[in-house]
């Protein structure tokens, strides 16, 4: 997937990042319905907030499977969703220094636990290909998904 702003020819393939969303929008919703009655009180029992989720464990056995650059590249692309309204050459050294980071061995040995456990990770991730100059735009060919990342 390419751009005409500062190049980034490590972005994620539009799939990937499609599904990364569709699993995270899975896991934030998983998490949802398994609220305490008392939400957002949590006197009572908050164990329930840490409990393994199907759709968690889904989403942390894509990211175990990808590449470690891929892992890097989504990490990238998440931190650039969290600049507002940024110019598209500080989107876009977000993502390369992001990138960088997530690269170090130090956070290659846990770059998918640590992308899995960021909050709103899909939010992150359409902000972030905004911000990059990229869109999401539903797929007419891919129909496991409604988000795909398309060039703007």
């Amino acid at each position: 997937m390419g751009m005409d702003a500062p190049s980034l020819s490590k972005i994620p393939d539009p799939t990937i990042v499609a599904e990364v969303i569709r699993l995270a929008d899975a896991a934030a919703a998983e998490r949802y319905e398994q609220r305490p009655v008392t939400h957002p009180r949590f006197d009572l029992d908050i164990a329930c907030l840490f409990r393994r989720t199907s759709a968690r464990e889904e989403l942390l056995a894509y990211l175990r499977g990808l590449p470690e650059e891929i892992v890097a590249a989504l990490y990238g692309v998440y931190r650039a969703g969290d600049l507002t309204r940024p110019e598209p050459a500080e989107a876009a050294e977000r993502y390369r220094t992001s990138f960088s980071l997530a690269m170090r061995p130090i956070h290659r040995l846990h770059g998918a636990h640590d992308l899995a456990a960021k909050g709103s990770l899909s939010d992150g991730l359409r902000r972030g290909i905004e911000n990059l100059g990229l869109r999401l735009e539903a797929s007419r060919t891919d129909a496991a998904s409604d988000n795909v990342p398309q060039t703007a």
